[in-house]
């Protein structure tokens, strides 16, 4: 083993302040590669880092998700049903149609394409309030859209999104969580009047 650097005489404090930079050297001389390679720094995305990425469920179309739900309340028909919703339901992952929603540390996307092209986005500094269309709930997928506003006005909307409430709270988390001066002043409701 090589020459540790933790030998050292720590009584005279003159003596370390003065070895501090050698000692700094000679920590990176016995570190290995690994360790080396550990110390340098990281490439951030631009995008932020991913912190949810959901998939858009057949209620993105209404045609389709009309005609899958009438055909599932049949017996016979059920199977035909499932076919129509298929071709739907695995369309979201083919080339030119596929699209998800990703939310990150610095904004809220939609992205298009296997290679994920953001063909919408709102910074998490802009967002003011999400709020859940209760006109487009539907309880047989079990989605709903997703009003983000920005300005006082809808920047961007999020259709059939699946679990829809789960994600308006980790938007409004990760705006509360990232953006300094977002975070409201929640009231403190004590445990006693919950009773």
């Amino acid at each position: 083993m090589g020459q540790s650097f933790f030998k050292i005489d720590i009584t005279d404090k003159r003596q370390h302040r003065n070895n501090l930079p050698s000692l700094t050297l000679l920590a990176l001389k016995n570190c290995s590669q690994r360790e080396r390679h550990a110390m340098k720094p990281t490439i951030t995305n631009p995008l932020g880092t991913r912190t949810r990425v959901l998939w858009p469920t057949v209620a993105r179309m209404p045609t389709v998700a009309k005609l899958g739900k009438m055909l599932t309340n049949t017996i016979v028909l059920a199977p035909l049903g499932w076919l129509v919703m298929a071709g739907a339901y695995f369309g979201k992952l083919l080339p030119y149609i596929a699209i998800r929603y990703q939310l990150t540390d610095k904004q809220i996307m939609i992205q298009r394409g296997w290679a994920g092209t953001v063909s919408a986005s709102v910074a998490l500094a802009d967002i003011d309030d999400v709020k859940l269309d209760p006109a487009s709930i539907d309880q047989f997928f079990r989605s709903a859209d997703l009003l983000v506003y920005s300005g006082g006005k809808v920047a961007m909307t999020l259709t059939a999104v699946p679990d829809a409430e789960s994600f308006r709270y980790a938007i409004i988390a990760s705006v509360h969580a990232w953006v300094p001066g977002k975070a409201k002043q929640m009231p403190f409701i004590p445990a006693s009047a919950t009773k």
